[in-house]
Parts: structure tokens; sequence; C-alpha cells
């Protein structure tokens, strides 16, 4: 039971290292954090028998990418959510 490192399991799976923390932090690949410590650590076991299943199954499906920026539709040039007035409308057409 060897235990390696992010770095050493995304040169044995030939992914970047933060492909190979997204498979542990989405739960794909198990892993551990040793205590006091925090890097993840990851059985030569559970590597072989991730790398099996993916060889039977077909390619491995990444954890899904993160979304950036806000979670809701803003059009940015008129700072508005949904409003489709420009900005200071009412001024401009109150009577």
């Amino acid at each position: 039971m060897k235990l390696l490192d992010l770095k050493q399991v995304a040169e044995r799976l030939d992914v970047h290292y933060d492909t190979a923390r997204d498979f542990v932090v989405s739960g794909i690949l198990p892993a551990r954090r040793l205590a006091g410590r925090r890097k993840w650590q990851v059985l030569e076991d559970d590597l072989n028998e991730f790398v099996e299943k993916a060889l039977v199954s077909g390619p491995i499906a990444g954890p899904k990418p993160r979304r950036k920026g806000p979670k809701t539709t803003v059009d940015r040039r008129r700072k508005t959510a949904g409003n489709t007035m420009p900005h200071g409308w009412r001024r401009q057409y109150a009577r």
C-alpha cells in the first residue's frame, strides 16, 4: 500500500494536476488527507482500480467545469438583472 500525492497521480494518468485534483474533490477517485497535512494522498491500489475501471467502461467523464461569474443573468452594459429598460429611464420618460 503505497501512498501517492496528486503530482504522482497526475503523471501516471497523464493528465494535468488540476484534473487529478478535480477527480479527487468530486469523489471519482478515492483519496485521503493525512492528519495535519493539506495534501491529498491516493492509495496506489485505488489508483490501479480507477484505471482498470476506466479501461473497462471507456473514457472517464471528468468533473463538471466550475461555473465562473455571477449565478444570475446580468446584462453587464446596463447593470440590470432582467430589466429591459435602460438605467435612468424613469427620468427620461416621466411626464
